[in-house]
């Protein structure tokens, strides 16, 4: 008669889910405060109002954009790339996650590949959305600047540095 061996893989999991217990993903730019990828990555996501000054008049009229005599401010409109990028693809990534989580239920995945994993995606997802952004758009004066008419792609940098990393 054959003995069959068993192994017990509750031990495993049980630190699987405490390292999920543990960590979390953060998705965004992370970037020093400093920063002035961090400082327009904040003015596209929430928008801001900026002083004309002398010499900033000066300075845009050089470029082509005359100011009227009366114009105190430029606003920069909200572009929503992470918040709105979340909301949409909220279902998807919800998803996605359940998927990850019963693979490792089902002892095929460790938790720390699948909370990586995860954070590939959500971060991609936010990319894509960035890419894809394109209301409000822009000032023609910029436009014409640009080398995209994508009011958060120019070069590539915003949206390259949309990054996930996993905080225990």
């Amino acid at each position: 008669m054959a003995v069959e061996e068993r192994f017990d893989y509750t031990p495993w999991l049980i630190d699987q889910l405490e390292y999920l217990e543990a960590h979390h993903l953060e998705i965004g730019i992370h970037a020093d405060e400093e920063s002035d990828l961090l400082m327009i990555a904040r003015v596209h996501e929430f928008g801001t109002q900026i002083e004309v000054t002398d010499a900033m008049r000066g300075y845009l009229g050089a470029m082509g954009l005359h100011l009227r005599k009366d114009t105190e401010y430029i606003d920069i409109p909200e572009r929503s790339y992470m918040r709105a990028g979340w909301d949409a693809r909220r279902s998807d990534i919800e998803k996605r996650a359940k998927i990850l989580l019963g693979r490792v239920l089902a002892l095929e995945m460790e938790a720390e590949v699948a909370l990586d994993t995860l954070g590939h995606y959500v971060a991609g997802q936010m990319q894509e959305y960035l890419t894809r952004l394109s209301d409000p758009p822009l000032h023609p004066f910029t436009e014409k600047r640009k080398r995209s008419t994508n009011p958060l792609v120019d070069t590539e940098r915003l949206r390259g540095a949309i990054v996930h990393r996993v905080r225990g």
